[in-house]
């Protein structure tokens, strides 16, 4: 039997809200993996759904998705194992940081 670790919803309600600080002010913050854990990928992926998902409640347009880190060079050189995806948004025009 396989168990689930069980969701921290302050947690990833606290990360979430850091990071929409952080774009509103549009300035650096300490880096969120050191809340959440750099390998806590379920936790990293619920707090940008829950960032896309106030962004569409804030009546942005997902426009894209993003996939990055799709070469094993750059997984290698930013200690990931695999890929990340990400939602682009009507209102990031490469300026900002997307959620």
């Amino acid at each position: 039997m396989t168990s689930v670790r069980p969701v921290d919803t302050y947690l990833i309600e606290d990360t979430a809200a850091r990071i929409a600080d952080a774009e509103r002010a549009g300035a650096p913050r300490t880096p969120v993996r050191n809340l959440i854990g750099r390998i806590d990928i379920d936790t990293a992926y619920r707090v940008q759904d829950l960032n896309a998902d106030a962004a569409v409640a804030g009546r942005h347009h997902v426009v894209d998705r993003k996939i990055g880190m799709t070469s094993p060079a750059v997984q290698a050189q930013l200690g990931a194992d695999q890929p990340d995806f990400g939602v682009l948004f009507d209102h990031i025009d490469g300026s900002s940081n997307s959620l």
